[in-house]
């Protein structure tokens, strides 16, 4: 997406008035793996999201299969050990579900800012960040 556009889908965004939370395992490079790193960042964000915000359904982005049964297999372990009760996870494709295009925009808005190279600090400010040390 073009600077300008991306400015105009983040002001779209933010005139939504939603709460929003990110949940970054950082810096990437502290983590064994990135898959080490997003189960990490599950393991925070399903108990905010249901305890904090009452979220019944949490729609991820649909990966490779085996993948995708790693997740599930990781989700209802923290289900199994109490981190999460209710909460429900779909695994949509991300092509075929508009409900995941504006996490990704937000993230990126989020990556921008962070790597220097778009200034989102308005928008941002508003959105919850929760950072996990990898040390």
């Amino acid at each position: 997406m073009r600077p300008s556009l991306r400015g105009k889908v983040i002001d779209a965004i933010d005139a939504m008035h939603l709460d929003h939370v990110i949940v970054a395992a950082v810096p990437m490079d502290h983590w064994n793996t990135a898959e080490r790193a997003r189960r990490k960042c599950l393991e925070h964000l399903l108990p905010l999201l249901e305890t904090e915000y009452g979220v019944d359904t949490l729609v991820l982005e649909r990966r490779e299969a085996s993948q995708d049964r790693n997740d599930i297999r990781f989700i209802d372990g923290l289900r199994s050990r109490g981190f999460i009760s209710a909460i429900r996870v779909e695994l949509q494709a991300g092509e075929t579900d508009a409900r995941l295009w504006l996490p990704d925009q937000l993230l990126g808005a989020y990556g921008d800012a962070r790597t220097g190279t778009e200034r989102y600090d308005g928008f941002l400010s508003c959105v919850r960040t929760v950072l996990i040390d990898g040390d």
